[in-house]
């Protein structure tokens, strides 16, 4: 969505949310150790996920619907953005 593409411009090539959870896809492997990144990952941990089949991809568990995955996965953007 628009603030994955604002937030992280040369990280992050998309983003998903369907019933089963959503997904950030990472233009390269590199980009999941940018500080901001490793320490969001660190906070939110226990709901998520790596899949590396076709990209990295940082996989987010399903918060219930749509909607709530979609503001779970804005606060770990946001939490990365605001990381110095």
């Amino acid at each position: 969505g628009d603030l994955t593409k604002q937030t992280f411009p040369i990280c992050l090539s998309g983003s998903t949310v369907g019933a089963n959870g959503g997904a950030l896809e990472f233009t390269s492997l590199k980009m999941l150790g940018d500080s901001r990144i490793s320490a969001a990952i660190d906070k939110y941990a226990r709901d998520l996920s790596f899949d590396m089949t076709s990209a990295p991809v940082l996989k987010f568990r399903s918060m219930g619907n749509g909607g709530k995955t979609m503001i779970f996965m804005t606060k770990f953007l946001k939490f990365a953005a605001s990381f110095t």
